[in-house]
């Protein structure tokens, strides 16, 4: 599992991998984060999702905004 770290504008501030049965806590490269948002490993890779861009919740879903490059 992959865990993405949002602040609170819903920016991608950073990610992290889970191994399966993982017992050791995993912290954010950031003091900044306010949601987190839980993905099966690598799907964020596969949609090119990255830090910097956005996950904003909408009704029943979430919509990726990439961030301006």
């Amino acid at each position: 599992m992959t865990l993405a770290f949002l602040d609170n504008n819903f920016k991608i501030v950073d990610f992290k991998n889970l191994e399966a049965e993982q017992t050791r806590s995993v912290y954010p490269n950031s003091n900044n984060v306010k949601y987190v948002v839980e993905a099966n490993k690598d799907t964020f890779k596969k949609l090119g999702v990255e830090i910097g861009d956005f996950l904003i919740h909408k009704g029943d879903v979430l919509v990726l905004r990439k961030s301006k490059q």
